[in-house]
């Protein structure tokens, strides 16, 4: 009963983590101003572009450069909602400009980056637009670079292999010592536990060290210094305590440093306190929001509470550990609860910086389960061959015979874990079955779904085979065998977490995969008798097309004028901004981010010059999930008048 409340325990600790926002879980490039490969005739006084997410406004950025390399922008500005990033150009002149960008992601601290190019005053033809749900064309979004793949595989796979210790201790070698022979599980218990500790001081020392290495690879790609300038900028500090990359660091790292403590009556006590200590500090995080609003400005007193709490729980935990092993005839608690529960926390620390932080409580719960079953397999199937080849050859048959059958029936709850959870990941994470051969991210899982069925595969062939015989007393040979297939079963666990490091780098599917063409809407108006179209498409949020078609009627239009639209945003305090069209047959036509966020909007398609337009002509539109706007009194009284007056209206027609 005591080991199922335990479990219930790891999983309420597993959760503290889902009060996550949904969202597209990467931040990824959903449009730009000018966009790549354009040709715009008059230099553009601003950069602009959308991602698919909030960006972390310290560590985004935009530069524009000329062909001497020159910077031609100004520092970047990060929008009220975080999506979208704007930069002043000043000085362009005829010729190509660069754009390079990088965005940190606020929503699973991811890192992207990319490079395009436009050309004012150019005369090549531009390439064909974007395809619907396609990144804007030579927008290039580099992949992930190899040391930061190294990185994540070390780090994933020694996190697993020290949790997945922890919990083979308190898991399998404890309940299985109940129903050993007790001259035997007096050895098992010494054996074990030495294997153990070997196996925990090994995975944690790689653990830190890949953790380190993975933190200096992505401020380098984040801030393009040399490492000196980054470390004497002091942006690592903020990048660390301020972004949830930098917690998912250091929440492995305490839970690490946690684990290595011996299994002495001090190193018990001190253990306890800490794991307290980590649950309080969590809980208040979660109070604060998220690790940007806890360390800004604007919430110091949340971090001053968490300072002070957790210099108090050190302090108490430090002097606990100190005092309470000299009393004389005082009965410590044994606390075995603590080092899964470490192995717990250290697992969510790798759940804040995965895709399933973005996309709700639910897939991030369904993370945690995932990365926990995976634990339990991989670390059970390490600390089980390091068991067996550390005990005597006399007794090795022994041990293989207490341990198997209970690591048997664990690994077998856990590869059902995994199968579960791991459909579901794929469900939220695939929009459709294409996209398992159409992008990055479904190849990777193609290849991770294929090293995995020879995986089960021989886990299978050890349950159904060679644990029976284990069971009735099987001699050495069975027991070489059992452990060669499970060093393959290890084997291939490296294998499928190397394409989970590159996945966890890969863009979901869902943000990168072609999305069928939606339909737009269409607006007309006519203004001093000349008729005038605009369509628009898709109509969300980032990324439209717009079509302008004028017929002029009675009206005199100037030969060859200029169309263009202009934005906005009824319900912010925002400057608006303009986009210019270029000619396509009878239409007008161009493409852009203007329309960054939900909510009221104007769009005015102006012909002519800027100082006597020949027409212009206002279309009012709504965004879903725009702000709430408050409304006064008489505000409401007015909508609420109008609303019933129009129900009596059967058609209705603006004239200008």
């Amino acid at each position: 009963m005591r080991r199922w409340l335990v479990c219930a325990g790891l999983l309420l600790i597993g959760g503290l983590g889902a009060g996550i926002t949904p969202a597209l879980g990467h931040g990824i490039l959903q449009g730009a101003s000018p966009s790549p490969d354009a040709l715009p005739t008059a230099p553009p006084s601003q950069i602009t572009l959308s991602f698919t997410e909030t960006a972390d406004p310290a560590f985004t950025s935009v530069a524009v450069v000329d062909q001497q390399g020159r910077r031609v922008s100004t520092v970047s500005r990060l929008s009220a909602d975080g999506r979208r990033v704007t930069a002043s150009l000043a000085g362009l002149s005829r010729g190509r400009y660069t754009v390079r960008w990088r965005m940190l992601s606020a929503v699973d601290g991811h890192t992207t980056t990319g490079t395009y190019s436009f050309t004012v005053g150019g005369t090549v033809a531009a390439p064909p637009p974007p395809q619907p749900g396609e990144s804007p064309r030579e927008a290039t979004q580099t992949g992930p670079p190899l040391l930061q793949v190294a990185a994540r595989w070390v780090s994933y796979a020694t996190a697993l292999l020290l949790a997945g210790a922890a919990m083979f201790a308190y898991f399998i070698v404890r309940p299985a010592l109940v129903r050993a022979e007790p001259h035997l599980a007096v050895s098992v218990d010494d054996i074990a536990t030495a294997a153990v500790r070997r196996l925990s001081v090994l995975a944690a020392i790689g653990l830190l060290l890949s953790l380190g290495l993975g933190l200096v690879v992505q401020m380098q790609i984040l801030l393009d210094a040399p490492l000196q300038t980054v470390f004497a900028s002091g942006q690592w500090a903020a990048l660390l305590t301020g972004t949830r990359l930098g917690w998912s660091v250091l929440l492995q790292a305490v839970m690490a440093a946690i684990l290595l403590v011996p299994e002495t009556r001090r190193g018990r006590v001190f253990r306890m306190a800490a794991v307290i200590w980590a649950a309080v500090a969590g809980t208040l995080a979660l109070i604060a929001s998220s690790p940007g609003e806890v360390t800004a400005s604007q919430h110091i007193l949340h971090l001053t509470v968490l300072l002070l709490i957790g210099t108090v729980y050190g302090l108490v935990s430090v002097m606990a550990a100190i005092i309470l092993p000299l009393v004389p005839d005082l009965r410590l608690p044994q606390a075995q609860w603590a080092a899964p529960a470490a192995a717990a926390i250290l697992l969510v620390g790798m759940t804040l910086n995965s895709h399933a932080a973005g996309a709700g409580w639910l897939a991030l719960a369904a993370d945690w389960a995932h990365v926990a079953a995976a634990a339990i397999w991989i670390g059970g199937l390490a600390g089980l061959i390091v068991t067996l080849q550390t005990a005597p050859i006399d007794l090795r048959t022994g041990v293989a015979r207490t341990l198997v059958p209970r690591f048997s029936a664990v690994a077998g709850v856990s590869v059902f874990v995994l199968v579960v959870t791991g459909t579901y990941a794929a469900w939220v994470n695939l929009p459709a079955w294409q996209a398992f051969t159409a992008t990055p991210y479904g190849q990777a899982l193609l290849v991770k779904l294929l090293l995995v069925v020879p995986w089960i595969g021989l886990g299978m062939f050890n349950h159904f085979v060679l644990r029976p015989r284990l069971s009735r007393g099987a001699n050495r040979p069975v027991v070489r065998t059992f452990v060669r297939l499970t060093g393959g079963e290890v084997t291939i666990a490296g294998a499928v977490l190397l394409t989970v490091a590159v996945l966890t780098i890969t863009p979901p599917a869902r943000v990168t995969f072609p999305v069928p063409d939606e339909r737009g809407v269409v607006f007309a108006g006519i203004d001093r008798g000349a008729r005038v179209r605009l369509t628009v498409q898709p109509v969300r949020a980032g990324w439209n097309r717009y079509a302008v078609t004028v017929d002029p009627g009675g009206a005199r239009l100037p030969a060859g004028g200029r169309v263009e639209l202009r934005f906005l945003k009824l319900d912010a305090d925002a400057a608006p901004s303009v986009l210019a069209l270029s000619p396509a047959g009878s239409e007008y036509r161009g493409e852009g981010a203007e329309l960054a966020a939900g909510g009221w909007w104007r769009i005015d398609v102006v012909v002519g010059r800027d100082a006597s337009p020949a027409l212009a002509v206002g279309f009012p539109m709504f965004l879903e999930n725009g702000p709430k706007v408050p409304l006064s009194d008489e505000a409401a009284r007015i909508l609420t008048g109008a609303l019933q007056r129009s129900q009596h209206i059967g058609s209705w027609r603006q004239s200008e």
